[in-house]
């Protein structure tokens, strides 16, 4: 890892622990208001560059992955990151909830620390990613496409 891709990643932790304690709030996206999982990691990557000013996957049903095997969330994560098999600070995890993956954090350190807005704990938290209600679930990682252009 360069020094360039280095300041980046801890620009987005850094980025990321601004939203600590935001609200829950389906497709919310206002700091200290109201964010959810998806949006939190759309306006932390814009914050910091790692992501186009002009995404915003929304409209998105709520609790879609109770009802439908179909991957929305593998499909944009896909169009703007690429899976990786070894997460780095700053990268994204994405775990499998139901039928679907569908809850989405920012790795602070795999697997001691990831931000994300959880809808159980109604706000955004850092917590591992290996424990309670994501002990036992399938998961994969992402690293943001744009990561890698702004660290060249």
């Amino acid at each position: 890892m360069n020094n360039a891709e280095r300041q980046i990643r801890e620009a987005i932790c850094t980025e990321a622990r601004t939203w600590l304690r935001t609200p829950y709030h389906h497709m919310a996206d206002v700091r200290g208001v109201g964010v959810d999982c998806s949006m939190l990691l759309v306006r932390v990557y814009q914050a910091v560059g790692a992501a186009p000013l002009d995404l915003d996957p929304r409209p998105y049903p709520f609790q879609f992955n109770l009802h439908k095997g179909h991957e929305f969330q593998l499909e944009f994560l896909d169009k703007y990151a690429y899976r990786i098999q070894e997460p780095q600070s700053g990268d994204i995890v994405t775990w499998k909830v139901a039928r679907s993956y569908s809850h989405v954090g920012i790795i602070m350190e795999w697997p001691d620390s990831v931000i994300h807005s959880n809808m159980v704990a109604k706000m955004v938290e850092e917590s591992r990613g290996d424990a309670g209600f994501y002990a036992d679930r399938d998961h994969l990682f992402y690293s943001p496409k744009m990561l890698r252009e702004l660290s060249k």
